[in-house]
């Protein structure tokens, strides 16, 4: 069998990385870390790789505000938009929900993120896989505010 081209190397390098998805929420991630020092970012077609010298450290609230400020106003303009969010989902794990009046409008959504994600990170991103289910039921308790 002939050599192998590739090797391995097993002295330290000193970085760190992740791998997110290519969806909203990893888009959202490498904008905010985008700009940090010392971090580079780099979109391939089914992922984002996010690395850094010694150690990276990823800001939950940080990551919530850009949600917040970036993806939540181009929701709220949508027909059948109810509601959307982000939640620390504890073991380093960020969640992303939004609810829509209708299964019509949940897969419209979509294209709206995926616009959203264009504006901000540049044409040559596109964002690739969303979940869309239907609720069996979602009830709480009446709320005062």
């Amino acid at each position: 069998m002939p050599d192998s081209p590739f090797k391995t190397d097993r002295t330290s390098s000193n970085r760190a990385g992740v791998t997110l998805m290519n969806n909203q929420v990893g888009y959202v991630v490498a904008q905010v870390m985008r700009d940090k020092k010392d971090i580079t970012i780099r979109e391939l077609p089914s992922m984002i790789r996010v690395d850094g010298i010694n150690k990276i450290d990823f800001d939950f609230q940080e990551i919530a505000d850009a949600a917040k400020s970036g993806m939540l106003p181009k929701f709220q303009q949508q027909p059948g938009f109810l509601r959307y969010g982000v939640a620390d989902a504890g073991d380093k794990t960020l969640l992303s929900i939004s609810l829509w009046a209708s299964r019509k409008d949940a897969d419209a959504a979509v294209l709206v993120a995926a616009n959203w994600v264009r504006e901000n990170l540049g044409d040559k991103l596109e964002l690739r896989k969303n979940l869309v289910g239907d609720l069996a039921f979602f009830e709480g308790v009446h709320a005062t505010v």
